[in-house]
């Protein structure tokens, strides 16, 4: 039940389709018995506003999704009515006090304990799902469900119930005391067949400026706080197919990265959307992420934030739109379907650039040796302080601009003619001189002489590279008038 919101009306919209379904409101997955659990239910209610005729319907959950409870015949649940499947209908009926006997699952397996987490699906007869719930036992979700006696409620059944923070634990107290291992003993609280209020977790609005401070170990201060963010889109979708992943900054170029494995509801990525997003504060391997739960597009066709002008990538470029200028480039640029990670220099300082599979980089292939580079500063440090493996992530092919191409801008300072061919080679290169050739050095793009050869003594030779990385390298072949410099490619 994620929700996508493009204007208020669609908003409306979205909650009236809602309240057509049929929702899990209530879960008791651990009740505190010392034992095994007799306590477990599932509540069903009818958000919607006609009866709906259950027949055909089935549930399924825990590891294996094996089918727990099947409805057969008639099985009518009136608008604003609950439903109760149990897995000790009479156990669940004595204990909680209820007016109606429940259902007894069929399948004796209970709901798991430690889900990590775990669904509950209602299927149509015709397998269509009609909910689910993947609740944990883990933040966010309420511990106190875990075996320390409420049950999970639901706080609004028009409002997503895969969503953590839309839930909170059972505060009607059934007046039952159930004793634990040590002898002491904790309340049964739940409403099963009830309804029971609640209040849940709220969307207070901050700036990312407010979120996005680090501790002394380089950890996201705000992890795991629930909050409502507006900016941005800078980026298209780098994650392709399912989820999402975008860069969402606003007018300071204080950013960070929206990330989610699945849809929510279809929303697209596009540059200039200015968004309304709710959901948690997130950190991947040292990168500021939010994971949305709520999308609301505000308005299209914004303009974008100037980048920020760079010589290196750092934590003060880490979700910012930055531009760095003169890179050269040290590995072959060519792109393949999956993209690539390539190093460029900046002065002495090596900058790491992703062209990413998902955009039109895809396949690109380059033969310049300098660039002007536009992107979006990322990191992916495995461990903390998370203090680098900074990079840039170049958005589309307008972000990156050829300045200095291959066999178009040569530098020499003598006045004879050389030829170097074929250019790009995967090993052996060819030279041939008006004059004749004293030596013939290849220097990388640090600076460092990696080969020379000496004493050649003629008017052309042959130099073999194949000991030598992908890249572009300088070429100087020396004779008695001086050096000529030519720029070569290794292509193997």
């Amino acid at each position: 039940m994620k929700k996508f919101i493009t204007s208020l009306f669609a908003g409306l919209g979205m909650v009236a389709a809602a309240n057509a379904q049929i929702v899990i409101t209530e879960i008791s997955y651990n009740p505190p018995e010392a034992n095994a659990d007799s306590l477990e239910f599932i509540e069903i209610y009818n958000a919607g506003s006609s009866t709906v005729d259950l027949n055909g319907y089935y549930i399924t959950f825990g590891g294996a999704p094996l089918v727990k409870d099947s409805f057969v015949g008639s099985t009518p649940l009136a608008a604003g009515a609950y439903l109760v499947t149990a897995v000790n209908d009479s156990a669940v009926y004595r204990q909680f006090g209820m007016s109606v006997y429940p259902r007894q699952w069929r399948n004796a397996a209970g709901l798991g304990n430690n889900p990590s987490p775990s669904s509950i699906k209602i299927f149509m007869a015709n397998g269509t799902v009609v909910d689910s719930v993947a609740y944990d036992d883990a933040t966010p979700w309420p511990a106190a469900a875990d075996g320390n006696g409420p049950s999970l409620i639901l706080c609004n059944p028009a409002a997503d119930n895969n969503n953590a923070v839309n839930w909170s634990v059972s505060t009607r107290n059934t007046g039952v005391m159930i004793m634990q291992p040590d002898s002491s003993f904790r309340p049964l609280l739940g409403s099963p067949g009830m309804a029971e209020s609640c209040v849940a977790q709220s969307y207070p609005v901050y700036t990312i400026d407010a979120i996005n401070n680090l501790d002394a170990s380089g950890l996201a201060d705000s992890a795991n706080v629930y909050c409502e963010i507006r900016a941005i889109v800078h980026s298209g979708d780098f994650r392709g197919g399912a989820g999402v992943d975008f860069a969402f900054i606003n007018s300071n170029n204080v950013g960070i990265t929206v990330f989610a494995s699945s849809d929510v509801a279809g929303y697209a990525p596009m540059r200039g959307d200015s968004l309304h997003i709710r959901g948690r504060v997130s950190q991947f391997r040292g990168l500021l992420q939010f994971s949305p739960d709520t999308i609301i597009v505000a308005s299209s066709g914004n303009a974008l934030v100037t980048p920020m002008a760079a010589t290196v990538a750092t934590e003060m470029t880490e979700n910012k739109l930055v531009r760095f200028t003169n890179l050269r480039i040290v590995d072959t640029v060519i792109a393949d379907a999956t993209g690539a990670t390539l190093r460029f220099l900046s002065g002495t300082d090596t900058v790491y650039v992703r062209f990413d599979g998902d955009t039109d980089l895809a396949g690109a292939t380059y033969t310049a040796d300098s660039f002007n580079i536009t992107g979006v500063g990322r990191q992916s440090d495995p461990a903390t302080p998370f203090d680098s493996f900074y990079n840039v992530w170049a958005r589309n092919m307008a972000d990156v601009q050829e300045i200095i191409f291959v066999n178009v801008r040569e530098y020499q300072n003598a006045n004879y003619a050389v030829v170097v061919f074929p250019n790009p080679s995967a090993a052996l290169f060819n030279v041939k001189s008006e004059l004749e050739i004293e030596s013939i050095s290849i220097i990388n793009a640090l600076g460092q002489v990696v080969s020379i050869q000496q004493n050649i003594n003629q008017t052309q030779a042959q130099i073999n590279t194949a000991d030598l990385a992908n890249g572009f390298y300088l070429m100087q072949i020396r004779s008695a008038a001086g050096v000529v410099t030519r720029r070569v490619q290794i292509a193997k």
